[in-house]
């Protein structure tokens, strides 16, 4: 998902890949997992790298150091 989102360096916006679950997956929800939302579910579960953009928001790209 994040691939198809990206801006060609492998940063997708946070928004859009959650748009994108809440299509694929209905019922996904982060607080199942303990955090109220995607962003902290994201930034603790160590797999993505997360930069924050004061214009355009949050983004996302895989860990390098985990693949």
């Amino acid at each position: 998902m994040i691939a198809q989102l990206d801006d060609g360096d492998g940063w997708a916006p946070l928004g859009l890949v959650g748009q994108r679950l809440a299509n694929l997956v209905t019922d996904f929800d982060p607080r199942t997992y303990g955090h109220a939302k995607l962003r902290d579910l994201v930034k603790e579960s160590g797999s993505f790298e997360v930069k924050n953009e004061t214009v355009c928001g949050i983004y996302i790209r895989c860990n390098l150091s985990t693949e």
